[in-house]
């Protein structure tokens, strides 16, 4: 029986720094993520507002776009051939 729980507990230690390694090696690769826009404005910086909402930062090469804590809403569908159908009803206003 403490054998059985040994080799659990190790078993248990081996599955944990397996995990930690990997969240290691992913955090290592999403610092270098924004390389990737280095070529399109080299040398840029931006920074990220505290506060929901969207923001336009200026920079020497062009502009950035930043969304920061926010979630997109899900798709809404409209269907206005549903909607001529019925007479009754009103087509519904649609705002792109």
């Amino acid at each position: 029986m403490v054998c059985a729980g040994v080799v659990a507990a190790l078993t248990g230690a081996v599955v944990m720094a397996t995990h930690a390694r990997q969240l290691a090696a992913t955090a290592d690769a999403a610092v270098s993520a924004a390389d990737v826009f280095q070529p399109a404005m080299p040398g840029a910086t931006f920074d990220v507002p505290s506060r929901p909402g969207v923001a336009l930062q200026q920079v020497a090469g062009g502009a950035f776009v930043v969304a920061a804590g926010m979630r997109a809403a899900p798709a809404v569908v409209v269907d206005l051939c549903a909607d001529r159908t019925q007479p009754a009803r009103r087509i519904a206003p649609v705002r792109v």
